[in-house]
């Protein structure tokens, strides 16, 4: 994250950026359900280096039973810039038991070119930020399922499974776990976040009755915002810090 607490110079270069939403195996020789286990990997005009979109072991497989389902990504760690071309490399592989070896089921090489894709007339080039975001438990535990999206793009992301994700301490801190901290955000549209608690099973006895809470902030320039959340079981802290995305190494002003 750079320039989230001071000013920037006006000359800054910004360019646009993208943001990678989902990925799905379409097809599979061995029909579904299949255990799939692999890396994918993106780089941008930035410094062409490695950046994890998913990276699994065989170990750690991701079991999918549709056509219709996502693989689960925990990237990017940092907003992708589309000057030009993003370059995706695939390589999975999917876990038929112990013994045999993974059989390769999609390996290749595609490149998004950031020249040719449409551009929204409302939104000007170089009005993306960098948005980071932790979410904090301050009383309680969270069951159910958490999900970030921005204004005006239908799919959105699921950043918490609590069946699937847990928790992590920092210092004297208890945050919950997330699949990903880093999305690329417009300045004229809303960052969205949707908590859905599915019932309380930790609590034990009868699960609790499904609640929803939706929270939006507004994309700055540079700073952060904090949001508290009550959903199901537990009370929240929801925090997001805004970052300038820049390609050149400009010294920032008071």
């Amino acid at each position: 994250m750079r320039y989230t607490k001071i000013g920037y110079l006006h000359v800054l270069d910004l360019e646009d950026s993208g943001n990678i939403l989902s990925v799905k195996i379409v097809s599979s020789d061995r029909g579904f359900p299949i255990n799939v286990y692999g890396t994918i990997i993106v780089r941008d005009s930035i410094d062409r280096k490695c950046i994890y979109l998913f990276n699994r072991s065989k170990e750690d497989y991701r079991t999918i039973n549709s056509e219709e389902e996502s693989l689960i990504l925990t990237g990017p760690g940092r907003g992708l810039v589309l000057l030009d071309f993003l370059y995706v490399e695939i390589n999975l592989k999917v876990k038929v038991d112990e013994k045999t070896p993974g059989q390769q089921t999609s390996k290749g090489f595609v490149s998004i070119d950031g020249r040719m894709q449409p551009r929204d007339e409302k939104v000007n080039v170089g009005s993306e930020m960098e948005a980071t975001f932790e979410i904090e438990i301050l009383k309680g535990h969270f069951c159910g399922e958490i999900k970030a999206g921005i204004e005006g793009v239908e799919e959105k992301i699921v950043i918490h499974n609590s069946t699937e994700d847990g928790v992590v301490t920092r210092g004297d801190r208890t945050v919950i776990k997330l699949r990903r901290r880093v999305m690329t955000i417009c300045l004229d549209r809303m960052f969205t976040f949707e908590f859905v608690s599915e019932g309380c099973r930790l609590c034990g006895g009868a699960p609790k009755a499904t609640s929803e809470w939706k929270v939006d902030f507004t994309p700055h320039r540079r700073g952060d915002d904090e949001a508290k959340v009550t959903c199901g079981a537990g009370n929240f802290l929801l925090k997001v810090v805004w970052s300038m995305m820049d390609i050149l190494d400009r010294s920032p002003v008071a």
